[in-house]
């Protein structure tokens, strides 16, 4: 858990660099905004967008997906 003065400064940060607010559910990477926890794959993909703000497509894209299955549909389900 972070302090509330970092959390401050990380959402001034947040703002500065990307225009929007760490703690909105949209990714930094493509700018989707219809991210919902059932999305990800499982709680580390989830851990990981609270940390990197990324959704899962972009997750995938970053890091690599297991396999071919796993990669989600960036059109098909609110991953732009």
């Amino acid at each position: 858990m972070k302090s509330p003065q970092i959390e401050a400064t990380l959402d001034a940060v947040s703002h500065r660099l990307f225009g929007r607010s760490c703690k909105d559910p949209i990714c930094v990477t493509c700018g989707t905004d219809k991210i919902r926890p059932e999305h990800f794959r499982d709680n580390k993909s989830r851990r990981e967008f609270k940390t990197s703000r990324m959704c899962q497509g972009c997750q995938d894209d970053v890091f690599g997906a297991d396999d071919e299955e796993q990669k989600v549909d960036k059109k098909g389900d609110g991953h732009a």
